[in-house]
This record gives structure tokens, sequence and C-alpha cells, in this order.
């Protein structure tokens, strides 16, 4: 069901890549990550409803938001990271990947932690209405609910992704990744491809050039 190794190809060639998990798991580093190496265009999913907000000063109904999603994932290149669960079944029907960073609850919520109390000094949030708002970080921050979702994340959602995976074996990529060694070895596989990539398209003819040997 979960795909033991990486299809490198298929992620490198994949025309939408949907990270999902609990807040605090590192989606939006790995996002960003791979976004850098694949040139994707990444598309936060708690940002949609603020972007919402502004244009008509109010919240998107579900249906709303749904149709703000589909115009989006009707273009190409795309990382998709956060979780909605209106919008998973959305993102599943176009993702060619998909991503489940599966982490220890008591990692989450350190990593929560410690990424609000950064972000009330150095405005690194992820989230556009966090990111200029100091009143919006510090409910961030210290919002009960936040680690509550984090809390309950496994409980509520995890059996629900497993049998949504099982459905999609075989269509999709589906990697489940349990720890930041295993991201990191993804990011290590995909920037190593790129490289050799790269260097095959500037050698002459297309043609791999070992640039370190002499000729005679």
């Amino acid at each position: 069901m979960i795909e033991p190794a990486f299809d490198l190809e298929r992620i490198a060639t994949s025309r939408h890549i949907c990270i999902v998990g609990p807040p605090g798991s590192g989606k939006t580093t790995l996002a960003r990550r791979l976004a850098a190496i694949l040139d994707r265009q990444i598309v936060q999913m708690d940002d949609l409803p603020y972007a919402f907000w502004l244009r008509h000063g109010r919240t998107p109904s579900t249906a709303e938001l749904q149709a703000e999603l589909s115009q989006i994932l009707a273009r190409d290149r795309l990382i998709t990271d956060g979780f909605y669960s209106s919008t998973i079944e959305q993102r599943f029907a176009t993702a060619d990947v998909i991503l489940y960073y599966d982490l220890p609850t008591y990692i989450c919520l350190l990593s929560a932690l410690k990424r609000g109390l950064k972000n009330l000094f150095v405005p690194t949030s992820a989230h556009e209405q966090t990111r200029h708002n100091l009143r919006a970080r510090l409910e961030y921050c210290f919002k009960p609910r936040l680690y509550w979702r984090i809390a309950r994340f496994r409980r509520a959602y995890h059996a629900d992704l497993q049998r949504r995976f099982t459905a999609l074996a075989g269509k999709k990529q589906i990697i489940m990744l349990q720890s930041r060694q295993q991201s990191n070895r993804l990011i290590e596989a995909l920037r190593a491809g790129s490289d050799s990539r790269r260097q095959q398209n500037e050698s002459p003819g297309g043609v791999l050039v070992d640039r370190t040997s002499h000729q005679p």
C-alpha cells in the first residue's frame, strides 16, 4: 500500500504533489525543499480561506473553498501543502504523488510550539495571515485549538487516510514519511537526480560527459 522506495522519476515529473499530515510535522519545510529542487509552485491550503476573506470580507463556505481549489488544481507543477479534510478528496484525485508526513504526536507538538515561539521574533511563518501580524502570531503560538488538533490528528484522521491510500494503491505513488531522516533522504535523492539531469542537459548533444576525465 505505502511504497517503501521512492520513484524519483515519477516524483520529478509529477503534475501535482500533495503533502498531508498533522500541524507541526514539517509539511511546509518539505514543500519548500521540494519546490526548490523541482521548480514547483507551492499552494498553502491555510492561505486559501484567508485570501477569500481579503476579497469578500467573510469566511468561505466549504463549497466556495472547493471551487477556489478546483481552479488552482487545473494548473500544472503544483505542490499543495496542508490538511483540510473537506479538500482531501479533490487533492488526492489530481495528485500524482501523495506524501503523508506521519511523525509521532509529541514531535509535532514540540515542533509547533518551537515554530510559534520563533515566529514571534522572526516572522517566517508560511501562512500569510500570521506572517505580517504580531497579534495573529501571538494567537497562533498560544492557541489551544492548534495543539488539540495535533493531539487528536492520528485518532481522527489516520484510519481514514489509510483507507484512502488502500483505494488508491497502484494509481498514485503514496509515500509515508515517518521520520525527518526519511524526508532528508528523499530530498537528497531528488537533488542528486536533478543535478544529474542538469549536467546531462548541459553536455554536448545531451550526452553525459565525465568532466573529471582528461583526454590524452
